[in-house]
């Protein structure tokens, strides 16, 4: 024999009388008042530009000095091959 599910009891549309005193009470006026600003003084940006170019410089000159050693790799696997005893 099978029971019978649970009454529903979800909210009661039909009856506006039962409403809860919470949803019936008189909203406060605003009140105006001073708001603090969340950042209270945004400084001017300072110009970066000298260092960044410096900065790019440098590691334009890193990545050609990388560059450089590959010719040296080559060079070495060449003078092993001469060298007696080599690979």
């Amino acid at each position: 024999m099978e029971t019978e599910p649970p009454p529903d009891r979800g909210p009661n549309l039909g009856n506006a009388s039962d409403a809860s005193p919470e949803a019936t009470a008189p909203v406060p006026a605003v009140v105006p008042g001073v708001v603090d600003p969340l950042i209270p003084d945004v400084r001017g940006y300072h110009d970066r530009g000298t260092g960044l170019v410096i900065f790019g410089v440098l590691q334009i000159i890193l990545g050609l000095l990388a560059a450089l050693m590959v010719p040296f790799i080559a060079l070495g696997a060449f003078m092993s091959r001469l060298a007696p005893g080599g690979a």
